[in-house]
């Protein structure tokens, strides 16, 4: 299952598209969520990442350590 990624309209329409990508665990969503030269901080103390494919492979990367993303109300 792929998540739609034609553009949000709010903000709140943009962090349910990056929630649900990154529950389904699909890349390619992600990283089509962000500017083709976007930068990536994490909290985790990790290197920022630049870029769609970067992003992609961070959240790989996120999944194969067990870890995921639930937005807060």
């Amino acid at each position: 299952m792929t998540v739609g990624c034609d553009g949000a309209r709010t903000p709140e329409e943009l962090d349910v598209l990056l929630e649900d990508s990154l529950l389904l665990q699909d890349g390619q969503a992600v990283g089509q969520l962000f500017e083709l030269g976007a930068v990536l901080s994490t909290a985790f103390g990790a290197p920022s990442v630049h870029g769609r494919a970067e992003i992609a492979r961070a959240a790989h990367h996120l999944w194969s350590n067990g870890r995921t993303y639930v937005a807060d109300a």
